[in-house]
């Protein structure tokens, strides 16, 4: 086991990486300590300013004095708690949310107040919203109580914060042109868009998503945004091991998943069986909610034949920081293996493993 987690280690190729990692590490093995989760969020491995620091300071509501009240108890918003004091960013004086249950009751420390009373007794406050599905109902709610929008602080695109999630500009190579890429569990398209637009130049893409409800959003966003461009081609399965009909949870929003427990079913495939006869692949992206270690077992070949680089999610299961990586090393122990994390949740975790800049000589 020791011998596994050093060689992985090792492979790391910068100081990010190997912090992620062990933090990362230390979360899934201490029953989800959060202190672990804020390390590996909020700070950073170098001891420089977080990002979203620099965005609070930009707009001026950074002042230690300034009262600030998080609009939502959750996990969110106890995330934000943390880097408010950890940056001092203001000074804490609540929380506010909707729920009754909540309301009256102490959340870290801090008073949970209704909304309502919190905008009656505190207006003049900094309104962090401390939820990313339900920002906007909840800019909404404050401006119609008469809220300032400039008191109101929402979570900004993560793009602003952690640059293009799979794409780190840093990690990848740039075009060299004719380039073709594997978007697994494209949901809504994005990543596909964000490598369109970083290769322009490319082959083609091939867009995989089980879930009937993502991907007729897929095929609306293609004719909308990428002019139904033929070189994009999607794929209504899943991607596995082999060739399989399994049981799956899907339907209208995120986190659609392969599981035993699901009440429809739903086709799945290889890469290697997809790309036989077909180009040769380039890149291959996976964010398939668990399938990821299934999904490699069936890339075997193409790895071994193209060496694409590959840019992987490990936040799904506990076992996915180990298991991935020694996967990848073991089809291919000359890839470098970088870690990057783009949120400030425990999600979003993802595993870039790269072909060496100079390659060994054979």
């Amino acid at each position: 086991m020791w011998s596994e987690f050093e060689k992985i280690y090792n492979k790391l190729q910068d100081e990010e990486s190997r912090f992620i990692f062990m933090k990362r590490l230390q979360y899934n093995l201490n029953n989800k300590d959060m202190e672990y989760l804020y390390e590996m969020t909020i700070r950073k491995a170098d001891n420089g300013e977080h990002s979203l620091y620099t965005l609070l300071k930009e707009r001026h509501l950074y002042a230690k004095e300034q009262p600030v009240i998080i609009f939502g108890a959750g996990f969110c918003g106890k995330i934000y708690k943390r880097f408010i004091e950890g940056y001092k960013v203001g000074t804490l004086v609540a929380f506010c949310d909707n729920s009754s249950e909540l309301i009256g009751s102490i959340c870290e420390g801090l008073p949970v107040i209704s909304v309502e009373e919190a905008y009656r007794k505190m207006s003049n406050a900094l309104f962090v919203l401390g939820s990313y599905k339900f920002s906007k109902e909840m800019k909404e709610q404050l401006l119609e109580l008469g809220m300032e929008e400039e008191r109101i602080f929402s979570y900004p695109n993560r793009e602003q914060i952690y640059g293009l999630q799979y794409f780190d500009e840093d990690i990848i190579r740039r075009p060299s042109g004719g380039e073709v890429f594997i978007d697994g569990g494209c949901f809504d398209l994005k990543d596909t868009c964000n490598f369109m637009d970083i290769y322009p130049e490319f082959k083609k893409v091939y867009a995989f998503e089980p879930d009937g409800f993502n991907l007729k959003k897929c095929i609306e966003n293609k004719k909308k945004c990428l002019n139904d461009d033929s070189r994009v081609e999607f794929i209504n399965k899943g991607l596995w091991s082999k060739d399989e009909t399994l049981s799956f949870c899907g339907g209208e929003g995120a986190s659609s998943l392969l599981s035993e427990y699901g009440k429809t079913k739903v086709a799945v495939t290889s890469i290697d069986k997809f790309l036989s006869g077909k180009e040769r692949v380039s890149f291959i992206k996976m964010d398939i909610e668990g399938a990821e270690i299934e999904a490699l077992k069936g890339a075997r070949n193409t790895i071994l034949k193209d060496k694409p680089d590959l840019a992987i999610c490990v936040y799904h299961r506990n076992e996915d920081i180990l298991e991935i990586p020694r996967n990848i090393l073991e089809l291919d122990p000359t890839y470098e293996l970088y870690l990057r994390h783009y949120d400030l949740t425990e999600f979003e975790t993802v595993l870039y493993a790269v072909r060496p800049r100079v390659m060994p000589a054979s």
